[in-house]
């Protein structure tokens, strides 16, 4: 129980990294795209 609880914690914070560096990423092609 307590592995599973540590994989479900570590599962949640990869996704929210990468959904934070697809974001920063998408934040550098609009500034890129608008100069």
């Amino acid at each position: 129980l307590k592995g599973s609880f540590a994989q479900a914690c570590v599962g949640t914070h990869v996704r929210i990294r990468t959904r934070s560096a697809a974001s920063d990423w998408v934040a550098g092609v609009v500034r890129r795209s608008r100069q």
